[in-house]
């Protein structure tokens, strides 16, 4: 009732967990036009509690940004700052990959994968009608009067944005100098890199072409070689700096 009458400091609630959760920054506005969109529909209809609502708004929200693409560049770079691989635009094509999965369901092929990959989102090219459709679908993708939570809606456009880096080719040759690989590891300081620190990022970077993580997509095969490949160059980057840290015999470790 507080939100459908306009109650700011309602709104504002929901306003700082956005800040707090995903790092965004929702407008007061946005909140009280969606109430007054989807008031009728099943979900609030059966009088959902304040957490359940500003899942709600949240998740409406980041989908929504994913839509327009100068909106979505800006939330696509706050969400990648996390993931050292990650960039804005593998992240905005991995939210249209989660949009159209959901929107199709068992109807993905590869074709809209390679659409995906190698032409602009067809999310961006939709028409109104069918675009909303689709982010209602997403919305509420785990059941009529169910809505997935912030948290999760953006651990699941982090992986399939994971997915697009797995498959697209990485900026470094299969034999790295030292320099080449500190640069793709986005290591500054070489003087304070240790076996550990070193162990640690490598991981980061190895478990996103890892064939685990795409086994099961729907893709053509040179897509997963693709990802096999970037897997090798990253090995090899590793193992050029590991033996750059072998002094006498000796690996530096951390204290």
């Amino acid at each position: 009732e507080s939100l459908q009458w306009g109650s700011s400091e309602t709104a504002k609630l929901i306003v700082q967990e956005g800040k707090e959760k995903i790092g965004i920054q929702i407008d007061e506005g946005f909140i009280y036009q969606t109430i007054k969109q989807h008031f009728q529909l099943p979900f609030f209809q059966q009088i959902p509690n304040f957490e359940k609502i500003s899942h709600y708004i949240i998740s409406l929200y980041v989908i929504k940004k994913f839509t327009n693409k100068d909106d979505a560049k800006k939330i696509a770079v706050s969400l990648s700052e996390k993931y050292l691989i990650l960039t804005a635009e593998a992240l905005i094509k991995g939210a249209h990959l989660f949009l159209l999965k959901n929107d199709l369901q068992s109807d993905f092929s590869e074709r809209n994968f390679i659409t995906i990959l190698e032409k602009p989102s067809p999310i961006f090219q939709k028409k109104p009608d069918s675009l909303k459709k689709t982010i209602q679908n997403t919305m509420f993708s785990l059941g009529r009067d169910h809505v997935i939570s912030p948290d999760l809606l953006v651990d699941r456009i982090i992986s399939e944005g994971l997915i697009v880096c797995a498959v697209s080719p990485i900026a470094i040759s299969e034999s790295p100098t030292e320099d080449e690989a500190l640069e793709f590891f986005h290591i500054k300081n070489k003087i304070s890199l240790n076996s550990t620190t070193l162990k640690k990022i490598y991981k980061k970077f190895a478990n996103t072409c890892h064939p685990d993580k795409i086994s099961g997509v729907k893709m053509p095969k040179e897509y997963s070689d693709t990802a096999q490949a970037n897997f090798i160059k990253i090995k090899n980057a590793y193992d050029i700096l590991m033996r750059g840290l072998k002094t006498d015999g000796k690996i530096r470790r951390s204290t």
